[in-house]
């Protein structure tokens, strides 16, 4: 195990002392963002059940943004619509699914 800088979540710090820890399987369901976030945490330190939840949303939201920068990759950020200016519509639902899994935490 290499040496950390503190605890991100709470959890123990892992160090070249610790003893080695079993290695938590990211949720199913995640894409490349939220894998990559997830190995990088529990890799590091040992996360209490609480913690996991907290990382398994973070990684989750880590999805969202990725798959919006991608939709909104070469996209204006509003259009217009009927003589309004309307956000772009990858924007409002990447912002209500993170609203939404908030909502569930709460």
């Amino acid at each position: 195990m290499r040496a950390t800088h503190g605890a991100v979540f709470g959890g123990s710090e892992m160090t070249d002392e610790s003893p080695q820890i079993r290695r938590i399987p990211a949720p199913s369901g995640l894409s490349r963002a939220g894998r990559r976030l997830w190995k990088s945490v529990v890799d590091a330190y040992d996360l209490r059940p609480d913690e996991q939840v907290l990382l398994e949303n973070a990684s989750r939201t880590a999805d969202y943004v990725a798959q919006l920068d991608a939709a909104l990759k070469d996209a204006p950020l509003v259009v217009l619509e009927s003589a309004a200016v309307m956000p772009q519509d990858a924007i409002v639902a990447a912002a209500e699914a993170v609203l939404r899994d908030a909502e569930v935490d709460e």
